[in-house]
């Protein structure tokens, strides 16, 4: 499959939130959907991860890279950041919790538990995209430097163009 690329830095998303939005809207239409569901779907889960890495990367100065492609039968994303080890490792955790609970009663326990409480990290995001579209979701840490708490993490996302059941 071959990727399209772009760098994006935080600092231009937190100036104008809404320009990720337009990033994903711009990214869903290269991939050939225009209108429809499809379109709506891809044009939410890049929205929502775009969104996360601006909101997670460490610094502003270090870039984001969005690769994105059409597989054939739907799609693949892949958004890396800089994060800090430790925050990366809690995303891994945290994906793996959602792949773990999203068909399953403890995802309306923790729907529960992120309505009553007052953090402003809920991660609703995540866990709504793996519950209301059937995309795939995975996360990997790289590039990992010893002398540094820095880290990259790459949030893979990848669907079919149809909707569905979740499968995240």
């Amino acid at each position: 499959m071959m990727y399209q690329s772009m760098v994006v830095y935080p600092s231009e998303a937190i100036q104008d939130w809404s320009c990720c939005g337009k990033m994903a809207n711009e990214l869903t239409r290269s991939m050939g959907l225009t209108g429809g569901s499809s379109a709506t779907m891809v044009s939410t889960v890049l929205n929502e991860l775009i969104e996360n890495a601006m909101k997670y990367s460490v610094m502003d100065s270090l870039p984001v890279r969005i690769q994105w492609g059409v597989t054939s039968n739907g799609f693949e994303a892949k958004i890396t950041n800089w994060s800090t080890k430790i925050q990366a490792k809690r995303t891994l955790n945290f994906i793996r919790f959602v792949r773990n609970t999203i068909n399953t009663n403890g995802y309306i326990r923790y729907l529960y538990k992120q309505a009553t409480s007052k953090s402003p990290h809920s991660k609703m995001g995540l866990m709504g995209i793996c519950h209301d579209y059937p995309v795939i979701l995975q996360a990997r840490m790289g590039g990992i430097p010893t002398e540094s708490s820095l880290c990259q993490i790459t949030i893979t996302v990848g669907g079919d163009r149809e909707e569905g059941s979740a499968i995240c």
